[in-house]
């Protein structure tokens, strides 16, 4: 509920600073869904995916995404265990340069939330066991995107979540979809 309301906060705060320009209006942009291989200084990580929802104001882009990545294990007895994990929530700010129609290359800077779960028991990694951080970060992102039609793209990025308690990274390609 709080996600909602920060969230819902943050739109008619953003909305509200531009509405008195008559140019350009705040609008939807785009919808992304990204998967890839995420990476940390301190835990192991497995598959990881984020989506993010864009809004522009002309050439300014305001971004909300959520993403996260888990770790599972299986025995031989057909139990599995998620070992570590983390959850992050971010607002960034960004801009798109286009090089040719068809190639852009998007960065994005902000803050974020990231909630980081590691397994406690070292010996067989199947405890349930957890040891969970939350903290403040400074997500970064940079796309490089091909568009291959008005309302859809594909590409690669890179996101990199910096915090006090370690750097998670992730690289890997995503859709989007424009409006």
């Amino acid at each position: 509920m709080k996600k909602t309301l920060l969230i819902l906060f943050s739109v008619l705060t953003i909305s509200n600073v531009f509405s008195q320009d008559v140019d350009d209006k705040f609008r939807v942009h785009s919808l992304s869904l990204g998967i890839g291989a995420p990476r940390s200084s301190k835990i192991s990580l497995g598959l990881g995916a984020n989506m993010d929802l864009a809004f522009s104001k002309g050439k300014h882009l305001f971004k909300f995404m959520a993403g996260g990545a888990s770790e599972l294990s299986f025995n031989l007895f057909g139990n599995k265990s998620i070992r570590d994990s983390f959850e992050e929530y971010s607002i960034m700010y960004g801009r798109a340069f286009e090089v040719k129609k068809w190639l852009s290359f998007d960065f994005f800077g902000g803050l974020g939330y990231a909630n980081i779960k590691y397994n406690l028991d070292t010996s067989n990694g199947f405890d349930d066991e957890f040891k969970s951080i939350k903290t403040v970060g400074f997500p970064l992102q940079l796309r490089i995107r091909f568009i291959t039609s008005r309302l859809f793209s594909i590409g690669m990025e890179q996101n990199v979540n910096v915090n006090s308690i370690s750097t998670l990274s992730r690289t890997g390609g995503f859709i989007q979809f424009s409006f």
